[in-house]
């Protein structure tokens, strides 16, 4: 499902927006007039936008009830990281194939800066997780863009807008979590180093399935 109109668009852009700044709170529910006038978006095209919404996970539109914006759930974060999974584990192979040791050299360093950052007094983890986060993601889009496939592009997109969501909702950054997401990376670097296509795998599948745990609180 797309959207072809440009305010649909608009509309369902700023609704992400809202999800992802805590204007619109996940487990409440809306009528289209309330939210219209939150998103300054007229009716029309935030009704086309819901039709995505709703494909999406974000919202179900309840009749004669309104809007329920959706709390991540147990199923939604199991679904969230096995989709993940299944993008990702295709993707890294290529990638170990396809990624020069320049491009390598530069993730490493971005970790690495990260790594310092932890053994400074006073580190302030929320912000700091909050800057390794663009330098996770930015990782995790590399791995997904070797495929060059529009379409694993997109819904990478989109799945990785629920692990926000996700984040956002039962995720609380402490110093070890985020030491242990940089090792994690860290492994499956030494691996692509080493064009070890095999060895990335296993190591990025574990990476996955820890943070996937993390996410649910185990």
């Amino acid at each position: 499902m797309e959207i072809s109109s440009g305010l649909s668009r608009e509309a369902y852009d700023r609704f992400k927006d809202g999800l992802m700044t805590r204007r619109i709170v996940p487990g409440t529910t809306m009528t289209q007039s309330e939210l219209s006038d939150l998103l300054a978006v007229s009716v029309s095209p935030l009704r086309n936008a819901l039709k995505l919404l709703e494909a999406e996970g974000f919202v179900r539109v309840l009749p004669r009830s309104g809007i329920r914006i959706h709390k991540p759930d147990l199923e939604l974060i199991k679904d969230t990281y096995q989709f993940r999974k299944i993008l990702e584990e295709a993707a890294i192979v290529r990638f170990a194939e396809t990624c020069s040791r320049d491009e390598l050299l530069r993730l490493r360093d971005a970790h690495q800066a990260f790594e310092t950052a932890l053994q400074a007094d006073g580190v302030d983890t929320v912000a700091l997780f909050d800057d390794m986060s663009v330098v996770d993601r930015g990782f995790h889009e590399q791995v997904i863009a070797s495929l060059d496939n529009p379409i694993i592009r997109a819904a990478d997109r989109t799945n990785h807008d629920r692990i926000k969501l996700i984040r956002l909702d039962r995720h609380h950054p402490t110093a070890l979590s985020i030491r242990k997401t940089l090792d994690e990376h860290n492994r499956v670097l030494d691996c692509l180093l080493d064009r070890d296509a095999d060895g990335a795998r296993e190591a990025l599948v574990e990476h996955l399935d820890k943070a996937f745990h993390r996410a649910v609180g185990m």
